[in-house]
Protein backbone atom coordinates (compact mmCIF):
# COMPACT_ATOMS: atom_id res chain seq x y z
CA UNK A 1 0.00 0.00 0.00
CA UNK A 2 0.85 3.50 -0.83
CA UNK A 3 2.27 6.82 1.60
CA UNK A 4 -1.81 8.30 2.63
CA UNK A 5 -1.68 11.35 5.01
CA UNK A 6 -3.07 10.52 8.49
CA UNK A 7 -6.86 11.69 8.78
CA UNK A 8 -7.09 12.12 5.15
CA UNK A 9 -9.28 8.73 4.42
CA UNK A 10 -11.19 6.44 6.52
CA UNK A 11 -9.25 3.34 7.35
CA UNK A 12 -11.38 0.16 5.82
CA UNK A 13 -11.09 -2.44 3.42
CA UNK A 14 -12.48 -0.74 0.71
CA UNK A 15 -10.65 1.30 -1.72
CA UNK A 16 -10.70 3.94 -3.75
CA UNK A 17 -13.52 6.01 -4.30
CA UNK A 18 -15.77 4.97 -2.06
CA UNK A 19 -13.42 5.65 0.78
CA UNK A 20 -13.02 9.17 -0.34
CA UNK A 21 -16.61 10.04 -0.66
CA UNK A 22 -16.94 8.41 3.38
CA UNK A 23 -14.47 10.74 3.51
CA UNK A 24 -15.49 14.15 2.26
CA UNK A 25 -19.03 13.78 3.28
CA UNK A 26 -17.57 13.48 6.97
CA UNK A 27 -15.77 16.82 6.30
CA UNK A 28 -18.82 18.25 4.77
CA UNK A 29 -21.09 17.41 7.78
CA UNK A 30 -18.14 18.77 10.00
CA UNK A 31 -17.91 22.17 8.52
CA UNK A 32 -21.94 22.66 8.82
CA UNK A 33 -22.00 21.96 12.45
CA UNK A 34 -19.29 24.21 13.01
CA UNK A 35 -21.13 27.20 11.05
CA UNK A 36 -22.87 29.53 13.21
CA UNK A 37 -24.96 32.20 11.32
CA UNK A 38 -25.61 33.29 7.80
CA UNK A 39 -22.71 34.19 5.42
CA UNK A 40 -23.03 37.85 3.84
CA UNK A 41 -23.99 36.68 0.37
CA UNK A 42 -27.12 34.73 2.35
CA UNK A 43 -28.33 37.75 3.99
CA UNK A 44 -27.88 39.88 1.11
CA UNK A 45 -29.94 37.87 -1.39
CA UNK A 46 -32.41 38.06 1.15
CA UNK A 47 -32.48 41.50 1.81
CA UNK A 48 -32.99 42.06 -2.28
CA UNK A 49 -35.62 39.47 -2.47
CA UNK A 50 -37.39 41.56 0.56
CA UNK A 51 -36.49 45.27 -1.80
CA UNK A 52 -38.32 43.75 -4.55
CA UNK A 53 -41.90 41.99 -3.09
CA UNK A 54 -41.58 45.53 -1.22
CA UNK A 55 -41.28 47.60 -4.84
CA UNK A 56 -44.42 45.37 -6.02
CA UNK A 57 -46.61 46.00 -3.07
CA UNK A 58 -46.10 49.61 -1.62
CA UNK A 59 -47.65 51.18 -5.25
CA UNK A 60 -50.71 48.65 -5.03
CA UNK A 61 -51.14 49.93 -1.14
CA UNK A 62 -51.18 53.34 -2.15
CA UNK A 63 -53.64 52.70 -5.09
CA UNK A 64 -55.80 50.87 -2.66
CA UNK A 65 -55.20 53.89 -0.52
CA UNK A 66 -56.28 56.62 -2.49
CA UNK A 67 -59.52 54.94 -4.08
CA UNK A 68 -59.90 54.66 -0.27
CA UNK A 69 -59.81 58.23 -0.20
CA UNK A 70 -62.03 59.70 -3.25
CA UNK A 71 -64.76 57.44 -1.56
CA UNK A 72 -64.50 58.49 1.78
CA UNK A 73 -64.78 61.95 -0.38
CA UNK A 74 -67.98 60.68 -2.80
CA UNK A 75 -69.87 59.61 0.72
CA UNK A 76 -69.15 62.83 2.23
CA UNK A 77 -70.45 64.59 -0.35
CA UNK A 78 -73.74 62.55 -0.46
CA UNK A 79 -74.33 63.10 3.17
CA UNK A 80 -73.68 67.07 2.50
CA UNK A 81 -76.13 66.80 -0.33
CA UNK A 82 -78.85 64.51 1.74
CA UNK A 83 -78.48 66.87 4.55
CA UNK A 84 -78.98 70.23 2.40
CA UNK A 85 -82.06 68.75 0.65
CA UNK A 86 -83.62 67.83 4.24
CA UNK A 87 -82.76 71.50 5.57
CA UNK A 88 -84.43 73.11 2.42
CA UNK A 89 -87.34 70.95 2.56
CA UNK A 90 -88.12 71.81 6.35
CA UNK A 91 -87.00 75.46 6.10
CA UNK A 92 -88.31 76.98 2.77
CA UNK A 93 -87.11 80.32 1.89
Amino acid sequence: MGMVPKGSFKTTKRVGYLCEVESEKKGIAHNMRRQKGFSLIELLIVVAIILIIAAIAIPNLLRARIAANESSAVASIRTINTAQISYNSSYPT
